[in-house]
């Protein structure tokens, strides 16, 4: 059996899932997304998008922030009656979140 554990400040482990995924449009084409950072050792966090029918992990990656920041606002234009899924993962040198 090869070595079992992680760090002892965390950083050998992937980080937590943020939770609580707010999408909001203050403006036409424009989304602003905030989170709650749920882990300790997460370097940035990935912000994703996929329609109806796509889902992870088939979304595309829209941005990217640092660690412990919990907001991001896009800029986008969608067709009438076209919806956007938004997602948000966090991660680090051992590896990502769930979206």
């Amino acid at each position: 059996m090869g070595p079992v554990g992680q760090n002892c400040d965390g950083s050998g482990a992937s980080p937590a899932r943020p939770a609580n995924l707010v999408a909001r449009s203050p403006s036409i084409g424009r989304v602003d997304l905030s989170w709650e950072d749920t882990s300790s050792n997460e370097s940035g966090f990935e912000i994703g998008k996929g329609g109806i029918s796509q889902a992870p992990p088939d979304l595309t990656i829209v941005g990217a922030v640092g660690a412990n920041v919990t907001n991001y606002s896009f800029t986008t234009c969608t067709d009438p009656g076209e919806s956007i899924h938004w997602y948000v993962r966090s991660k680090n040198a051992s590896g990502e979140s769930e979206w």
